[in-house]
Formats: structure tokens, C-alpha cells, sequence
């Protein structure tokens, strides 16, 4: 019985801690700290979502949908799961940032600086990336379908296992990039042709060509 006092101590202390915590903030009306809406609970509680954006920031699980960051700083910045649907990145820097699993569909990123980023698994279908800079950057498995990517730089990037369906590449740099089990169809290629009328029905043999 002696050796259970102090855990049975403990777990009261915490109840009171938590509970008169709570009664305390209704008390004196203060707001009580929970989830943002459409952030992932276990990510979201150690980021402040309402912050302005800065390098480094950890902005994980956030819902910044239809956001304006035009040309922020947001270099090494944490974006893991955000949800960036329809936001406005354009000539952001995101240089060396983490979007893994991120929703980025239907934004826009034209000149936006992704250099060494990591959007692996990421959902960028629709998203505007003309002449924006992906070189080394980390593209598995991610969704890039009706993307726009005219004249991206997207050198020693790694886009294997990526859709590229309907994306359009033209003009766009893609000299050492991994581009294993491409999900080509309908996709414009850097030469402007399309995917399915060359015999692979891919955009390979016009880049062996161009490079």
C-alpha cells in the first residue's frame, strides 16, 4: 500500500491540474487552447497556426487554405500535412521546407523557391509552378496531376512514383531527375509533345534526347 501513495498522489494531482485548469479559464473567461479547426491534433498542438510566417516556423497540420504568402519567408519551415488548397505562394521561399502528405492542390507557386524541399506524398493537382525552382527536390510519390510546371527547374529532383497526368512541362528543366514509375498520360512534355504519342507513352525518350 506504501508504494502505491505516491502514484495514487500523483494521478490526483494531475486530475485537479487538469480539471481545475479548466474551470479556472471558464471562470475568469479566458479562451481554453483547443485544436484548430482541420489541423491534425497531435502536430497542430505545439504550432501556432495564427502566426506570421517566418523561417523555420512549425506550421504542421495547419489549415491555411485560400492563405496569401506571396514571396514569405519560409525556408526550412515545417508544413508537414498542411492544408494549402488554393493559397497564394507566389515567389515564396521555401527553400529546404517540409510539406510531406501537404494539400497544396489548386495553389498557386509561380517562382516560388522549393529548392531541396521535401513534398514527398504531397497533393499539388492543379497547382500552378511555372518557373518555379524544385531543384533536389524530394517529389515521391506525389500527386502532380493537371499541374502547371512550364519552364520549372526541376533538376536532380526525385519524382519517382509522381502522376504527372495532364501536368504540363513545358520548357521545364528535368536534366538527373529520378523519373521511376512516372505516372505519364496526356502530360506535356518539356518539348511540348504530349506523352501518349510517343511510342512509351512517356515524356523519356524526348528528354534523352534533350539532354
Amino acid at each position: 500500500m506504501r508504494q502505491r501513495l505516491p502514484l495514487v498522489l500523483s494521478l490526483t494531482a494531475l486530475v485537479v491540474a487538469v480539471f481545475g485548469g479548466l474551470q479556472l479559464g471558464q471562470a475568469t473567461g479566458q479562451p481554453t487552447h483547443l485544436p484548430a479547426l482541420g489541423s491534425r491534433v497531435p502536430e497542430a498542438a505545439s504550432a501556432d497556426c495564427s502566426a506570421t510566417p517566418y523561417a523555420g516556423i512549425g506550421l504542421q497540420g495547419c489549415n491555411l487554405q485560400g492563405a496569401s504568402l506571396v514571396a514569405v519567408n519560409l525556408v526550412d519551415a515545417n508544413l508537414t500535412g498542411a492544408v494549402l488548397t488554393s493559397a497564394n505562394l507566389s515567389n515564396a521561399d521555401l527553400t529546404g521546407a517540409r510539406l510531406v502528405g501537404a494539400n497544396v492542390s489548386l495553389a498557386t507557386l509561380t517562382g516560388a523557391d522549393l529548392r531541396a524541399s521535401d513534398l514527398t506524398a504531397a497533393n499539388l493537382s492543379g497547382s500552378t509552378l511555372n518557373n518555379a525552382d524544385l531543384v533536389a527536390a524530394d517529389l515521391f510519390a506525389t500527386s502532380l496531376d493537371d499541374a502547371h510546371l512550364t519552364f520549372a527547374q526541376l533538376a536532380d529532383s526525385d519524382l519517382a512514383d509522381a502522376d504527372l497526368t495532364a501536368a504540363n512541362l513545358t520548357g521545364a528543366d528535368l536534366k538527373n531527375a529520378d523519373l521511376d514509375h512516372v505516372v505519364w498520360s496526356g502530360t506535356t512534355c518539356p518539348d511540348a509533345t504530349n506523352s501518349d504519342n510517343d511510342y512509351h507513352h512517356s515524356c523519356l525518350h524526348d528528354l534523352s534526347a534533350a539532354i
